[in-house]
């Protein structure tokens, strides 16, 4: 079966589906993606007149959790 849709608590089985993910580049590809979006969001929000506290958060996404 797939190992992505296993619900498991067996640590073993958590790292290898690790270990797969980022040796098929799928963790960079989520990256890029993010990465992207982001540029869409930002780009979107200047053409809606700006919004200092939406870029604040985005900043603070973009800095602490990716």
């Amino acid at each position: 079966t797939d190992i992505l849709k296993r619900q498991t608590d067996d640590e073993d089985t958590k790292r290898y589906a690790v270990q797969v993910m980022a040796s098929t580049q799928s963790f960079q590809h989520t990256l890029d993606k993010l990465q992207v979006l982001e540029q869409q969001i930002r780009a979107q929000i200047r053409a809606l007149g700006g919004n200092a506290y939406i870029d604040r958060i985005l900043d603070y996404l973009t800095t602490h959790l990716i």
